[in-house]
């Protein structure tokens, strides 16, 4: 086991690379900022999380779902003065004074553990800030940002002059606007932009990785390579949000045009008779895998010499549902005592769709009610 204070970039990226997901069952937020009687200080509170990215979301989650604080878990507001206070902030934060309350922390026995490394309570209450507010952002290739922030419910304001902003188009599952790290990015240039707020940009329901440059008036941000791809597969409009999460206030940007849908490998012929059934939601998968393989190579082999998908379910019934790789159904196996799906394909098979670059749909489908519902996409590179 690990103990003692170490850095904190090294205990973040333990957590990270190896923590599964759990069963988040919480409704969805609706953050009031308005009420602080602090709100430069939880201003200054929030954007130290925002530009502190080892403050892990992750572990953020762990320390919630320990069930260690005092006060309700999913009260952004209430965290954010509990933390105020017990850091005795007042016109900073900073990297010393945060390395001292940790230090502390572990002097007085305030720690969890997680993953056998253990956290100062500190550090949980800041990730969790992180967590409430921004979601699980994940860079493992596919997943999308999950947010606690109910996209819809805002009220819809003009925040800033718009004058310009793009691309405000691409092709389907192509990266846009590529940066060097491969992300995709987005820009807005605004006129009257205040300083006094926390802004996010929004792809559909999606929150954005964002930088705000007040003295441009620019706001830039990022996706993911995974999040670019699963977030723009289908052609059509996409919408693009500004929030400020302090007002709790949207205004909308425009619609990024998705051209073309993301075209199967030539060598997939397997089972089209899912492409004519509805699009819903039948459950909520926190994580699966594998997400990424090699040109011409089986992925995650068993064996019985199956390639294999796995699925971490949250608030599992028991449904009976089918993965369908491509166009190929998959022998698919329910665990209810573990929330999670299996599902296996031939590794002949799986060459024949994996013989060249590609992007492969990954579905759970109802064939009694011929819904499907798009979990993902495995990419072969």
């Amino acid at each position: 086991m690990a103990t003692g204070f170490s850095r904190r970039s090294f205990l973040y990226g333990a957590v990270v690379g190896g923590f599964a997901s759990s069963f988040l069952t919480y409704q969805l937020l609706n953050l009031d900022f308005q009420g602080l009687e602090n709100n430069a200080t939880q201003q200054l509170l929030f954007d130290f999380i925002n530009d502190n990215s080892e403050i892990s979301p992750l572990l953020g989650r762990a320390y919630v779902e320990l069930d260690l604080l005092e006060i309700e878990a999913t009260n952004v507001n209430a965290m954010a003065e509990f933390v105020i206070s017990r850091l005795d902030l007042q016109e900073s934060l900073t990297q010393s004074q945060l390395a001292d309350a940790i230090a502390e922390d572990f002097r007085a026995g305030n720690t969890f553990e997680v993953e056998d490394w253990v956290f100062s309570s500190t550090e949980g209450q800041l990730a969790a800030l992180a967590y409430l507010l921004k979601g699980i952002p994940d860079d493992s290739v596919q997943q999308v940002s999950s947010t606690f922030l109910d996209l819809e419910s805002l009220e819809e304001a003009e925040l800033a002059r718009l004058d310009a902003w793009g691309p405000d188009q691409g092709q389907a599952a192509q990266a846009f606007n590529e940066q060097p790290n491969g992300n995709s990015a987005l820009w807005v240039k605004l006129d009257g932009l205040e300083r006094g707020g926390l802004y996010y940009l929004f792809f559909e329901d999606t929150l954005m990785q964002t930088t705000t440059h007040y003295s441009d008036g620019l706001i830039t941000a990022d996706l993911y390579p995974g999040q670019t791809a699963l977030l723009t597969y289908e052609e059509g409009n996409k919408t693009i949000y500004l929030v400020d999460i302090l007002s709790m206030k949207k205004q909308f940007i425009g619609d990024y045009r998705v051209i073309g849908n993301a075209a199967r490998p030539d060598t997939d012929t397997g089972d089209t008779l899912i492409d004519s059934y509805n699009a819903e939601e039948l459950l909520r998968v926190g994580n699966w895998g594998p997400q990424v393989g090699a040109v011409g190579a089986p992925f995650n082999p068993q064996p019985t010499g199956h390639s294999a998908l796995w699925f971490q379910l949250l608030d599992y019934k028991g449904e009976k549902y089918q993965v369908y790789f491509g166009s190929y159904p998959m022998n698919t196996h329910h665990h209810i005592d573990t929330d999670s799906m299996t599902a296996g394909l031939s590794a002949e098979i799986v060459k024949t769709i994996v013989a060249e670059k590609a992007i492969i749909p990954v579905h759970i489908v109802d064939h009694d009610r011929k819904v499907r519902q798009l979990i993902g996409l495995y990419t072969v590179r």
